[in-house]
């Protein structure tokens, strides 16, 4: 599928990852046997990677998540798959989004794994996983702040005032 879609993954992790990639939020296609169109979402990067010259339909580095808070990590793909975005939320009021320049590439719909990385067998998560969603559109950074200002109480989240950049 190249289609729009958004992940968004709500946890804390309990300690600081030992290698560069962090851990792992969820996967989508990522198998020992599957995974030249697949969808990466890490607590430091994510992307869309498919079998090319490129490698990579998305794909971001970014600060890794605090240690022990709750974050909202969300990745948004738009229609047409020519723009996508990684969002995080948490204790401050801000969410913080991050443009990605995008080119279409299929990602296959199948073995949704979240908390490992079950083809390199690596990446477990340490930490708690509260709620995983994956949406079939593009949700908007305005859904985004509605969707943080509903969880803001159980999380303990300041109410959200708008977006950074």
């Amino acid at each position: 599928m190249s289609s729009a879609f958004t992940a968004i993954w709500i946890g804390r992790v309990n300690s600081a990852p030992s290698d560069e990639f962090g851990y792992n939020l969820m996967t989508l296609s990522r198998t020992p046997d599957d995974f030249e169109k697949e969808f990466f979402f890490n607590t430091d990067e994510s992307g869309i990677y498919w079998d090319t010259p490129n490698g990579f339909g998305a794909y971001s580095k970014y600060d890794p998540m605090p240690v022990g808070q709750w974050v909202m990590e969300v990745f948004v793909r738009a229609p047409g798959a020519t723009s996508a975005f990684v969002a995080r939320y948490g204790p401050s009021s801000k969410l913080q989004v991050t443009p990605l320049t995008s080119t279409p590439a299929p990602v296959d719909p199948d073995n949704l794994v979240v908390g490992a990385d079950i083809r390199d067998q690596k990446m477990y998560l340490d930490g708690d996983v509260a709620v995983v969603m994956l949406f079939n559109r593009a949700v908007t950074t305005s859904e985004l702040l509605t969707l943080a200002g509903f969880y803001a109480p159980r999380f303990g989240w300041a109410a959200p005032t708008g977006v950074l950049p």
